[in-house]
């Protein structure tokens, strides 16, 4: 996506705190499941950003890793057949491994020996309804395979008639569970494919299409279809509408796309800001692993933390590992609320490199898209609003030991700003 003037017509709409309109039941209809956030080592290819195209880089450091991702465990069939995923706010669909993928036959380590593959001739809810899903991801790898329907049990929620994408020829490693825009509505299309979000309010499990996205220090998290849990957060949630997509006719919404109105660093006295070609337009995607940004504003960043370009690929970057002992932050500005991120966050640690790691924001292309990823997420409460088109931001609470939940009512306005 390229930056446009939407932006600057966005910036007058830029939300603020309303009336709370969350609901506390009994027995909220919510539903819930954890995450795992997974470091995958892997000697199946270098690093390879999801949706990045990053090119081989020959230096270990590099190899080592190659993804940092929000992995879920599915039970998909009758009877049922367990997968991991990984959760990805950034596509609509859940796209899985088939024992029969050509790259699950290989030797493993393949895709269905680390993320366990589907057979769908051993399932009895399976309904095969064509093969004409394909898929092209912005770093040219691509998937082709059937579509089809099976049940699938997420948390404890049977979800009946499942649309799936089963792959059958794919350089693609991971098992991915979508869960934005329907393909409809990112593409104007009518395949009549309903995605996770979608479903669970069809099925009644949820009032909203709305769901929390919550991470923390430690390796665990969750997402919260259908509530908010209020002990996860500091202050406010603050209230932003999604940029439409200027690439689309009409125009329209097909991504949690926000603008970013600056990055400064903190170092606990003094406070510097990356201030040129701000604002800028930023997609909140759980599926990519980097924060990617304006290539400039990166550079400067870079320079202020003691980042250092990657002599195999100057997109990317270096820092002494001792960064991550420091108390700076890098923080985000988005409409009314401000996100303190720590800098130890951005610094990937690896026992094998213990001077030299991996920083976590790297540059994107000169003309977008740039995205909120991983790196960033893990200091932010996030509440993806589909229904209303929204995101709903604040600061999170590390590493939060209790839970107070509240149900997101349906209609304008489902969710709003609440004091946590």
């Amino acid at each position: 996506m390229r930056t446009s003037t939407s932006i600057s017509c966005a910036l007058a709409a830029l939300g603020s705190a309303n009336a709370l309109r969350l609901e506390k039941r009994d027995s909220p209809a919510v539903v819930s499941f954890p995450l795992e956030k997974v470091d995958k080592i892997t000697s199946i290819s270098p690093i390879s950003d999801s949706k990045r195209d990053t090119g081989p880089i020959e230096d270990p450091i590099f190899q080592d890793l190659r993804q940092l991702v929000y992995m879920v465990q599915l039970e998909i069939g009758t009877p049922s057949q367990s997968i991991s995923a990984v959760f990805d706010t950034g596509s609509p669909n859940l796209v899985i491994h088939t024992t029969k993928d050509k790259s699950c036959v290989e030797p493993a380590p393949n895709p269905c020996s680390l993320y366990g593959g589907y057979d769908a001739n051993a399932s009895s809810t399976y309904h095969y309804e064509d093969s004409n899903f394909a898929i092209e991801y912005q770093d040219g790898e691509s998937t082709l395979g059937d579509d089809a329907t099976d049940n699938v049990i997420l948390g404890s929620k049977i979800l009946r008639d499942f649309y799936i994408g089963l792959q059958y020829q794919t350089e693609i490693l991971d098992n991915v569970l979508g869960a934005s825009f329907t393909e409809d509505e990112m593409a104007n299309s009518h395949s009549g494919h309903t995605n996770l979000p979608q479903l669970l309010r069809d099925q009644g499990h949820i009032a909203s299409r709305a769901y929390s996205l919550y991470t923390d220090d430690s390796n665990n998290g969750s997402v919260l279809f259908g509530g908010v849990d209020i002990d996860r957060f500091h202050g406010d949630l603050v209230k932003i509408d999604l940029l439409s997509n200027p690439d689309t006719r009409p125009t329209r919404v097909t991504s949690f796309s926000i603008p970013l109105l600056s990055v400064s660093q903190f170092d606990g006295n003094s406070t510097t800001d990356f201030a040129r070609s701000f604002p800028t337009r930023v997609t909140f995607d759980s599926g990519t692993s980097l924060t990617y940004l304006d290539p400039v504003q990166v550079q400067s960043i870079w320079t202020s933390v003691g980042a250092v370009a990657h002599f195999g690929n100057l997109n990317y970057a270096t820092i002494p590992c001792i960064a991550a002992e420091t108390d700076r932050t890098l923080d985000f500005e988005f409409a009314e609320v401000t996100i303190k991120v720590p800098l130890s966050q951005y610094v990937l640690w690896h026992d094998s490199h213990n001077d030299i790691c991996v920083f976590g924001i790297a540059k994107g292309e000169p003309e977008g898209p740039f995205t909120i990823g991983v790196t960033t997420l893990s200091s932010i409460y996030v509440v993806y609003d589909l229904d209303n088109k929204q995101l709903h931001l604040a600061q999170a609470v590390r590493n939060a030991a209790t839970s107070n939940i509240l149900e997101i009512k349906g209609g304008p306005d489902g969710v709003s700003a609440v004091a946590g």
